[in-house]
């Protein structure tokens, strides 16, 4: 995942009330920025990285489906992204398909699954902001190294020239 405050949350549904309800399911969580959009193809051409993508798998006719979307390009242009399926096809092998090709996890559209989906956000939330801590102290750690460093060779080179 990026190294940003709030987790960029992207969106893919074809149905925009549907995405305005996710979204709506999302900002209860209040940590993060979403975006959203009708297709796959829409997110590539937009050249948008997020953390997080929930997408639906059946897209419409003529339209990359989120199965074929994340086997395509999940692991070349989304490298550190997770992938949530929110998805009406209750097909057995679309969800296990899914996982295989990476997905952090494969939800049915309900009332209960948008509330599965809320807690898997709240872990993936969590997770980010407890390894950007980690990135931000391992920054800090070299860093003072590099300073420390420094000093040292500094130190070093004004008591061989007798300065000290």
């Amino acid at each position: 995942m990026k190294n940003r405050k709030r987790p960029l949350i992207h969106i893919i549904d074809k149905n925009s009330a549907y995405r305005k309800v996710i979204e709506g399911f999302i900002r209860v969580l209040g940590d993060s920025k979403i975006t959203t959009s009708g297709s796959c193809e829409q997110l590539i051409s937009d050249k948008i990285q997020p953390d997080i993508i929930i997408l639906d798998h059946l897209m419409g006719e003529n339209k990359l489906t989120g199965l074929d979307f994340v086997r395509a390009y999940g692991s070349s242009h989304f490298p550190n992204t997770r992938f949530i399926f929110l998805s009406s096809s209750t097909n057995l092998d679309i969800a296990v398909g899914s996982l295989r090709a990476g997905a952090y996890d494969y939800i049915v559209k309900s009332k209960s699954g948008l509330e599965r989906m809320i807690r898997r956000l709240d872990n993936l939330i969590n997770s980010y902001q407890v390894t950007c801590r980690k990135q931000k102290q391992l920054r800090t750690a070299v860093i003072s190294l590099g300073m420390f460093s420094m000093i040292f060779i500094l130190i070093i080179l004004l008591y061989n020239n007798q300065i000290i």
